[in-house]
């Protein structure tokens, strides 16, 4: 029975360590930890990746800040107040709907947005 404890090591310094020491008892204890790593590192990235599509540029903040001010607002008067063209602001709404940040409550004459935080 093995106990193993780990200090300040780096998770793959330890692996690799690990893995030197299993190899007589285990063969291919090598490749199965370097597949492993590689699928860590693929798991890493795509997180990153979903954090950064989760920020919002500069525009979709000033959106939501004027939303906040007056949730009643149309996507005509929001595009004026942020200087921007129409086209462009209910672009970034639609994106904002669909990733959830932003909802449209009621019709569209007598409605409102919502901001969910």
């Amino acid at each position: 029975m093995f106990v193993v404890v780990r200090s300040s090591v780096s998770a793959s310094s330890f692996d690799t360590v690990l893995a030197i020491c299993l190899e007589p008892w285990f063969p291919g204890v090598n490749q199965a930890i370097n597949q492993a790593n590689q699928v860590n590192q693929a798991i890493n990235q795509a997180d990153s990746q979903v954090d950064n599509q989760a920020e919002l540029d500069d525009l979709e903040k000033r959106i939501i800040a004027v939303i906040k001010m007056n949730p009643k607002l149309s996507q005509k008067k929001i595009a004026r107040i942020v200087e921007e063209r129409h086209s462009i602001v209910k672009y970034n709404m639609e994106k904002m709907k669909k990733k959830g940040i932003i909802t449209r409550v009621g019709s569209s004459q007598k409605g409102e947005w919502t901001v969910h935080d």
